[in-house]
């Protein structure tokens, strides 16, 4: 019987290092949810004290978390960047305390390109793509969960310059594993692309998926995120931050390659008048990057567990919108959207259970509580929430488990 409560590890732009005037702030807040309630709590802040680790993704044995960390700027998108140091920008891994939340960091390694924004493991290998640097660097993992020092760094060179202010050279976005960890994908905002690689862990290299290195994505739709359908391993789902669409793909798990599945279904309602925009043409919401469409940009997808549904945030609308999937084609149709109960969500995650959904909403700081209704996928916000964070950037269920004796 899965456990009720599960540690929430929430991922930020907060540079936590110890400066001059003492010891720095904890860089990853921990929550306490509870399924049987509902109910959201602060724990603690753990021991983390790290440039910006803005994405954090959990191992597959649940043992170990790894965190991309990129030295910025609160606010300062597009770039995301305060520090040009290489040094500044690497992955880190933790030993998970799994009874009390709390984090014993092992090691860091350099990503080599600047900018890590997200990173992804099948337990074997952590891959993380830089945003900045248009790149992405493969880690093998020891036994013990420590990051070995990389092999393997790709650097992508082509843009579409289709939008000439967001995509004149590559930004890789987000690094996600099939269910076999054979392959992984990597969406390239700036490319309009899809890049599927090959992992190999005991030679610490990522090659050139043989089914074909990419999937093309439309001019201009800025590839942002990608996930694989919960049960079948043949469906993903791409969301476009620029044109602000999801794309529904078939994968072949042999080869890694990728063709459309369906027509791409819009985020954000034809209706929607958009937001304001400055002289420059910069959308008037806090932390944002320019020219998505009618002022919107997408972040984050997910499919439910079941399989029944997929979700998508948008940063503009603010709202998570969802669509159902059809079980036989895995085609998309329109459910509903729901605001995200604060401003620009930039990642959400759903309770294993599949039934509260969980938004980190970036500019105001703070992580809503939603019940999710299984047999419709509709969203519901509850009161649970929780506040007073230096941005919330991603949230990451850990199960809580009953201490050794």
């Amino acid at each position: 019987m899965p456990t009720e409560q599960h540690y929430v590890f929430v991922g930020t732009k907060l540079d936590g290092r110890p400066g001059p005037e003492g010891p720095g702030e904890s860089s990853v807040p921990v929550l306490l949810f509870d399924a049987s309630t509902g109910a959201l709590t602060r724990e603690h802040n753990d021991v983390a004290q790290l440039p910006a680790p803005s994405w954090l993704t959990l191992s597959p044995s649940g043992r170990h978390l790894y965190a991309a960390c990129r030295a910025e700027t609160l606010g300062e998108e597009p770039t995301g960047v305060g520090s040009d140091d290489p040094a500044d920008h690497f992955a880190v891994s933790f030993e998970v305390n799994a009874a009390d939340g709390t984090l014993r960091q092992l090691n860091q390694q350099p990503t080599v390109g600047i900018g890590p924004t997200h990173c992804g493991t099948n337990g074997a290998m952590l891959v993380t793509a830089q945003y900045m640097g248009g790149s992405v660097t493969g880690f093998t993992l020891a036994a013990d969960g420590t990051l070995l020092p990389t092999r393997c760094v790709h650097h992508h060179e082509y843009g579409s310059n289709a939008n000439p202010v967001r995509q004149a050279h590559s930004y890789c976005h987000a690094a996600a594993f099939d269910h076999a960890g054979k392959h992984v994908l990597i969406p390239d905002l700036g490319a309009d692309r899809l890049y599927c690689y090959e992992a190999d862990a005991a030679l610490g290299q990522l090659r050139p998926a043989k089914g074909g290195a990419w999937f093309e994505s439309a001019p201009a739709s800025g590839p942002r995120s990608v996930c694989f359908h919960a049960t079948n391993p043949r469906w993903c789902y791409l969301i476009t931050e620029i044109d602000s669409t999801i794309v529904p793909l078939d994968y072949e798990p042999a080869s890694g390659r990728l063709s459309a599945l369906g027509p791409p279904v819009c985020t954000i309602p034809d209706e929607w008048p958009g937001l304001d925009v400055d002289a420059s043409g910069r959308p008037k919401i806090t932390g944002e990057a320019p020219r998505g469409l009618k002022g919107n940009l997408t972040a984050h997808i997910e499919v439910s567990p079941d399989g029944r549904h997929v979700y998508g945030s948008n940063r503009g609308h603010d709202s998570i919108v969802c669509f159902a999937i059809d079980p036989d084609t895995g085609a998309l149709s329109y459910v509903a959207h729901t605001p995200s109960g604060g401003d620009s969500p930039r990642a959400f995650a759903i309770h294993p259970s599949g039934g509260w959904l969980l938004v980190a909403n970036e500019a105001s700081g703070n992580v809503v509580v939603f019940a999710r209704d299984a047999t419709t996928g509709v969203l519901t916000q509850t009161s649970a929430e929780q506040g007073g964070m230096p941005t919330a950037m991603c949230l990451v269920f850990v199960p809580r488990r009953a201490a050794a004796v």
